[in-house]
């Protein structure tokens, strides 16, 4: 497998704005058509959506992606109760069906759980069960979670069998690697995702131009660009080659709104940097910075 095919294309950005550093907003059909043949022609074979992400089902639906030859994850509907009841189920399968129609497939490559706790909340293994019957109908070759922190990834592997495991990497957030829970699922045979490889564009953005709210991470965000310049790496190389240099990785999903950001993603992945190692030492553990989804609270 070259670099390139490791990749995965996450579509969120193709249906609706999405990104902190998102400055061309959604695509328009046609960008994505453009999207989905550079990324064919490149070797990159997966793309991950999910029910919630806009418009991204259809798009990927209109342009055929599925009989373009793309293995499709898509992930379930969020569902709003602490307690998870057969009503809960019966809308997780029907938004399932709808994604199946949208995307104009039959069956998928894999159906993750977008909430990971209410498998954790009481009546979670009926939620846990319609994936599984999902899988023995062929609906899906491989089921699993998109996780958040390394203790929700704890208590799920303790309930269930998992096949697919999606979870957040990137230079500044190293949790998942430094529990050895990256090791652990490769020991199991779980297949790893790695999203937000970029944490949103936040990774590459110049130092001056951080948002206000991120002020505090300056002096270490300035100390990290520094040390690209002194490589000679560029901070897209060097965001991408750290989650691709992990052994216990099978795929990193990255994001793009452009054709032009799509080859600039692929040819940095095509590039051979040396040595590393040194980007370990910039980690962060303040989650307020690594963790998007405090971003708005």
């Amino acid at each position: 497998m070259n670099a390139c095919s490791r990749l995965g294309l996450g579509t969120v950005q193709w249906g609706m704005t999405y990104g902190i550093a998102n400055r061309d907003g959604q695509p328009a059909f046609a960008q994505v058509a453009d999207m989905l043949r550079i990324a064919s022609e490149r070797g990159v074979r997966l793309l991950d959506t999910a029910h919630v992400y806009g418009e991204a089902e259809d798009a990927l639906g209109a342009h055929g992606a599925a009989s373009l030859g793309f293995d499709i994850v898509t992930k379930t509907a969020r569902v709003g109760s602490a307690r998870i009841t057969e009503g809960d189920v019966a809308n997780v399968s029907a938004a399932f069906a709808a994604s199946l129609a949208s995307l104009k497939c039959e069956r998928v490559y894999g159906l993750l759980v977008h909430q990971p706790g209410v498998l954790l909340a009481e009546g979670g293994q009926r939620l846990w069960d319609a994936l599984d019957s999902f899988k023995a109908e062929g609906l899906v070759g491989s089921i699993g979670v998109s996780v958040y922190d390394p203790a929700q990834l704890e208590s799920l592997l303790d309930r269930y069998e998992l096949d697919l495991v999606q979870l957040p990497l990137n230079i500044y957030d190293q949790r998942f690697m430094r529990s050895g829970l990256l090791a652990q699922l490769r020991q199991r045979q779980v297949e790893v995702h790695a999203r937000s490889v970029f944490l949103q564009g936040l990774l590459l953005l110049p130092p001056d131009e951080l948002p206000a709210r991120f002020s505090g991470l300056c002096p270490h965000h300035a100390n990290l660009h520094e040390w690209f310049r002194k490589t000679a790496l560029s901070p897209l190389e060097g965001c991408l080659h750290f989650a691709l240099r992990q052994p216990d990785v099978d795929r990193i999903i990255v994001g793009c709104e452009t054709a032009a950001q799509l080859t600039a993603i692929l040819d940095a992945c095509a590039a051979a940097p040396a040595n590393l190692t040194a980007l370990h030492e910039f980690e962060v553990q303040d989650r307020a910075t690594i963790d998007p989804s405090t971003w708005l609270q």
